[in-house]
């Protein structure tokens, strides 16, 4: 379980199998967060708030299902981005 603050976000770092397989990400919020699963290299864009590129989001979501298919043997980003007023603990599951 992640505590993420009002107006933070974070990210966390996995690295895609050498087999192309499609990721599946689970998400539970107590209120809602934005998702986002992008390539690790563009993490630098987002926290930019500049253009980015990225695989699948989820707008305000509290509970939801992000399935991407990640470039093979790359790394990428799960982010979970709270824009609101208030903590948001969110819990995640990253399956393949």
């Amino acid at each position: 379980m992640e505590v993420i603050q009002p107006g933070e976000w974070i990210a966390v770092y996995f690295k895609a199998p050498r087999i192309g397989s499609r990721v599946q990400i689970d998400i539970d919020a107590d209120a809602p967060v934005d998702a986002w699963s992008l390539p690790s290299e563009a993490l630098k864009d987002f926290s930019a708030e500049e253009d980015f590129d990225y695989y699948t989001k989820l707008t305000r979501v509290t509970g939801g299902t992000l399935r991407f298919k990640p470039d093979r043997g790359k790394e990428w980003a799960l982010v979970l981005d709270n824009r609101y007023s208030r903590p948001v603990r969110v819990h995640y599951d990253v399956s393949w």
